[in-house]
């Protein structure tokens, strides 16, 4: 029972759901789950849990950091490295199953990268039509207000929004409260 987070039980709500025939998913359910909350509350062991539950479906764990990094080279001067990050990139965000981690703690000098890294997997995830977890140690407050500030673009919020699975308040990022598990 200590383990049994509100992280855990978001994660077990969205699977559930997906594991319905489409038409039978409850109007609150999303192909995206982001848990957003302080450092040590589960949302990385309910990742864990969600990749073992869907163990049949191709997954990937990346960082956005990472997926910025592989973005950034796709910019590369040299065609051939240029296409390799491409061909990267699509791959990470084609997969069945994709978790996002640390979203909101790119360093400022990833900002130009970070707002088309964010609206292309977006567009690619949309496409696939995956199930997308994300998780952040930043509330909804701050990332939202990532997307006020130009960090992120205005237009993937609004497709964002679409694609959010709802907490019991209607809203489409889940903060999560808890104690830190990892103790001191």
């Amino acid at each position: 029972t200590q383990y049994d987070t509100a992280s855990l039980q978001a994660a077990r709500r969205w699977i559930g759901e997906a594991r319905k025939p489409e038409g039978e998913r409850m109007s609150w359910w999303g192909p995206w789950l982001w848990l957003g909350g302080d450092r040590g509350i589960g949302k990385t062991m309910a990742a864990a849990w969600v990749f073992h539950e869907m163990r049949h479906a191709e997954g990937r764990y990346v960082t956005f950091v990472e997926l910025c990094r592989i973005a950034k080279q796709r910019e590369s001067f040299k065609r051939s490295e240029a296409e390799e990050a491409d061909e990267e990139f699509r791959s990470v965000a084609g997969n069945p199953l994709l978790t996002l981690d640390e979203v909101g703690s790119e360093p400022e000098e990833y900002r130009s990268i970070a707002k088309t890294t964010l609206h292309d997997i977006v567009d690619i995830r949309r496409r696939v039509n995956g199930l997308t977890l994300v998780l952040s140690n930043k509330s909804a407050a701050t990332i939202r207000q990532r997307f006020a500030d130009d960090w992120y673009d205005s237009r993937t919020e609004s497709r964002l929004r679409q694609l959010l699975t709802r907490d019991r308040n209607g809203k489409g990022l889940h903060d999560i409260k808890g104690e830190d598990l990892r103790g001191e």
